[in-house]
């Protein structure tokens, strides 16, 4: 009951220019103390170029001496340029300790993801868990971001918020991997994500991610190095390490990193991408604040949407809907259609954000005059 008191108290003091969270997070037998929090800060810069204040944090999930799902976080602040409790917030979720295997050797891990992931839900439905933020994490709009294990981590969060009647804006999926011989969660899109990404890559036979349906789906080439010939001269491309590649290609997305390598090394890192992505800069995180209409259409659930509107009336022949945007004019829009857009109609408050949309199914809107369509979310470049 409470979190549905979260929820109301969500719309009706719900800002047009919501603040995000940024969650990355690692797989197996990893932490976040390196590339994770290196990721955190290349994300926390990206936002200061375009003018947003953001701060991050190490968050850890320690072991626990008592039950999981009421888990105690150990949080430490990195950064410190804002005292705005509506600054974005990006997070290096740690849960090494429970994503380890026996001796670190990859075999049966200690606990599957899906008794992990209500500790990390618990997180994000807990006031206060950040310093001076009182609010509740997953009142945000939500972008998470998950390499490996930690892909299969994060969809059976979305499916905890789901059920709990949260959007999650954007789900990014790196080498996505439910640990083989365990009762891990498949890596899957929720219904209640917006937008989904997923890279990954096949070069490694052990280590490796796949396609998720319902997302945009890239797999780059990620060569890094040649084979080696006899009296010199260079070899076929090859690639020493995919699974780890594929998180520094998303990387080099946020951060223009220096890697190591001579001048044909190098060329091969540029090939990673392709002329249409700009050696990165049109990709990956870009999606994530890139203007509107630039993320691709095939990790579609829904558009993002952020102003109150009340719904006044439907027309299932023309399938259009009007609205009446508090304080616009009233103006006919398209609804575009994702399966789990009905679970959505409450009787508090539409977040709509004005544009129309494009419509390939009918969606029966056709409820009370003070019913709404509830989705949270939203950057204001986009």
């Amino acid at each position: 009951m409470k979190r549905w008191v979260v929820l109301l108290l969500s719309v009706l003091n719900f800002s047009t220019e919501a603040s995000t969270l940024t969650l990355v997070t690692h797989g197996l037998n990893s932490d976040a103390t390196s590339w994770v929090l290196d990721m955190c800060r290349g994300i926390h810069a990206y936002q200061a170029t375009l003018g947003l204040k953001s701060d991050v944090y190490f968050v850890e999930y320690p072991r626990q001496s008592g039950v999981l799902r009421e888990p105690q976080y150990l949080v430490q602040q990195i950064t410190s340029t804002s005292t705005n409790a509506d600054k974005n917030v990006v997070v290096a979720f740690d849960w090494s300790y429970y994503a380890k295997s026996p001796l670190g050797l990859g075999i049966l891990p200690d606990y599957p993801t899906w008794q992990i992931s209500p500790g990390v839900a618990n997180f994000l439905f807990k006031s206060n868990a950040l310093a001076a933020i009182a609010q509740p994490l997953a009142l945000r709009n939500l972008h998470f971001i998950g390499h490996s294990r930690g892909g299969s981590l994060l969809s059976d969060v979305n499916d905890i918020l789901g059920t709990n009647g949260f959007a999650v804006e954007h789900f990014t999926t790196l080498d996505p991997r439910a640990h083989p011989i365990s009762s891990d969660v498949i890596p899957h899109v929720s219904n209640n994500v917006m937008f989904a990404d997923n890279y990954y890559q096949t070069f490694d036979t052990i280590a490796y991610g796949d396609r998720l349906d319902g997302a945009f789906n890239r797999s780059p080439n990620l060569f890094d190095s040649f084979t080696s010939v006899p009296f010199g001269g260079t070899g076929f491309p090859t690639v020493s390490d995919g699974h780890r590649n594929i998180r520094v290609w998303y990387h080099r997305t946020i951060s223009k990193l220096s890697l190591p390598g001579n001048d044909s090394i190098q060329a091969l890192y540029r090939t990673w991408f392709t002329e249409e992505e700009k050696e990165g800069s049109l990709t990956g995180y870009f999606f994530e604040h890139c203007p509107y209409g630039y993320r691709p259409s095939e990790g579609y659930r829904s558009r993002r949407i952020k102003r109150p509107a009340i719904h006044l009336a439907y027309d299932p022949v023309a399938k259009q809907t009007t609205f009446s945007s508090r304080g616009d004019a009233t103006g006919l829009y398209f609804l575009e259609y994702s399966t789990n857009l009905n679970q959505w109609i409450t009787t508090n408050g539409l977040i709509f954000d004005g544009r129309p949309f494009s419509s390939s199914a009918a969606l029966d809107l056709s409820v009370a005059s003070s019913s709404f369509l509830r989705l949270r979310s939203s950057n204001p470049r986009f």
